[in-house]
């Protein structure tokens, strides 16, 4: 019976029926009602896996995966930081929902790991899922993740904060040497040797590290990480290591890594701009203000405007506008995570912006609460 139909059949009735059954009928209609507005349309979640070495969890980056829907096969992917979301198959679930995960890619003859996600998870709209021992299971607990962190850190007598060692000093004098006054007023080609020095040591030391966590016996820096043998697992764990290293966000729903030169790269762009020259304190940006109108950073002393498209939980979509004599020129727009740094060029110079924070601000943050608080840094002239 269709629900138009069921609904023709209860109005026609209404009033032939008992004053209880009514009374029962209406509020098993409103309870619904609400249900249906307010329950969540999608699942939420976020995949990790624990290092063995340190116990630490980290993100799985970019996993395939697949769910079954009336007999169609969706395909789905994790993002740069693990997290996924996948629509309801309807609004109340009644029975476990499955995910096909697919570890080493989908190769054929590849294998694949389902996890159920229960009943009260997929009406909530989350669960996060973690991979131990090549298994995969919903976990609602952080807890869990500690346990399963004390458990391997007294098993290896380590942690990640032991392992991770800050840079080198051979990296450490080669960044002070750039930024002297000797090397900044050499031509350009020295400044572009010194930046070439620095990526040269960040990507032998990343390689180090590779070898290490990954118990590697080499690792070639300029060929594919792939074509080595790393895995899409090994993978997301030293990145996870080398941005704890390194205190940088390496963004791979953005920017591709396919070696460890690819890595350094990133490591030595976001490293360098550490020292540029704050031009303003903090401030935030929402997509709409208070009034509706999209909320503009104007940086003093430049052509730069910000703005945010997009505030997430955890993430926003920044846009970059230079606007010189009437005219605007798009420098940048794109996701951004906390600590992520980007850096753009205009007539007058190069900027570095980082995203510190994703946070409420604002009069109106109980009804528009999510803000990108920025920090826009200049690059010093020499």
């Amino acid at each position: 019976m269709s629900p138009k139909l069921l609904l023709d059949v209860l109005l026609k009735k209404w009033s032939d029926m008992p004053k209880p059954v009514r009374i029962g009928t209406y509020i098993v209609f409103l309870v619904s009602y609400i249900y249906l507005l307010f329950t969540p349309q999608y699942i939420d979640g976020q995949l990790k896996a624990v290092n063995p070495q340190t116990g630490n969890p980290f993100p799985m980056r970019h996993q395939v995966f697949e769910m079954y829907v009336d007999g169609r096969s969706i395909r789905f992917v994790t993002d740069g930081r693990g997290r996924y979301a996948i629509p309801k198959p309807s609004k109340l679930p009644l029975n476990p929902i499955e995910l096909w995960f697919f570890p080493e890619g989908m190769e054929a003859g590849s294998p694949d790991k389902k996890v159920l996600i229960p009943v009260l998870s997929a009406v909530n709209g989350r669960a996060d899922i973690l991979s131990k021992d090549g298994d995969y299971f919903v976990y609602d607990d952080e807890t869990l993740l500690t346990g399963l962190g004390n458990f391997f850190i007294s098993a290896a007598h380590a942690d990640e904060g032991g392992n991770a060692q800050p840079p080198s000093t051979e990296l450490q004098s080669a960044v002070q040497a750039a930024q002297s006054s000797g090397v900044a007023t050499e031509a350009e080609t020295s400044s572009n040797d010194a930046d070439e020095q620095q990526q040269a040591i960040v990507s032998r030391e990343i390689s180090q590290l590779a070898q290490t966590s990954l118990s590697l016996a080499t690792v070639n820096q300029s060929n594919t990480l792939q074509a080595q043998g790393i895995s899409n697992k090994q993978m997301s764990m030293l990145l996870h290591q080398v941005e704890n290293q390194y205190d940088v966000v390496i963004n791979t729903n953005r920017q591709a890594v396919q070696s460890i030169e690819d890595i350094a790269e990133i490591v030595n762009q976001q490293q360098r701009t550490k020292t540029w020259q704050p031009l303003a304190g903090t401030s935030w940006v929402k997509p709409k203000g208070l009034f509706g109108k999209q909320q503009t950073l104007q940086i003093q002393n430049t052509t730069l405007k910000i703005q945010s498209r997009a505030v997430a939980e955890d993430s926003a979509e920044v846009q970059v506008l230079s606007e010189e004599n009437g005219e605007q020129r798009l420098l940048f727009s794109d996701q951004m995570f906390p600590g992520e740094r980007i850096t753009v060029k205009d007539a007058d110079g190069e900027y570095a912006i980082e995203l510190e924070k994703v946070d409420s601000a604002g009069l109106d943050r109980i009804i528009n609460p999510k803000a990108a608080y920025l920090n826009v840094k200049a690059k010093q002239s020499h």
